[in-house]
């Protein structure tokens, strides 16, 4: 068992309100280069990001839904995700985010060749981030 997010992540030295204008999407959080997020931590870049999709907490095997959502999501603004991704500095990424508890497992990750020939298209790379939780830990899945 894991929770898992799907998140369409945007870094660099950028505006965040482009990127929501480029989208007309209002980001599960964003913040510019330079902000200060809270006392003694600045932001080195900037970060704009969405949640696509959300699984809990039965995945079984793999995480094909999680991927469907996020392939219709992105042909749905090929363009739009493109022109992102093609402001100077900046680097998008499709993140796959797995929470692990104690006893769980990772799911096997497919990524098609239609899928990755469409993240190629419009720029995105691909990462999965696997957390091990402890025992009482609870996951952090802000956007």
């Amino acid at each position: 068992m894991a929770q898992a997010t799907l998140t369409l992540r945007f870094r660099g030295r950028f505006d965040p309100d482009a990127i929501t204008s480029l989208l007309d999407l209002r980001p599960t959080r964003a913040h510019r280069a330079n902000q200060v997020l809270r006392p003694g931590k600045v932001a080195k870049e900037g970060y704009w990001g969405y949640r696509l999709a959300e699984e809990d907490p039965l995945l079984g095997s793999d995480v094909s839904t999680l991927l469907a959502i996020g392939v219709d999501f992105i042909e749905a603004r090929v363009r739009a995700i493109a022109a992102a991704c093609s402001l100077p500095g900046t680097t998008g990424t499709l993140g796959l985010a797995l929470y692990i508890p104690p006893g769980g497992f990772i799911p096997g990750i497919v990524l098609t060749s239609p899928t990755t020939l469409l993240l190629g298209k419009v720029g995105l790379a691909f990462e999965v981030d696997g957390m091990l939780l402890a025992p009482d830990q609870t996951p952090d899945v802000d956007g």
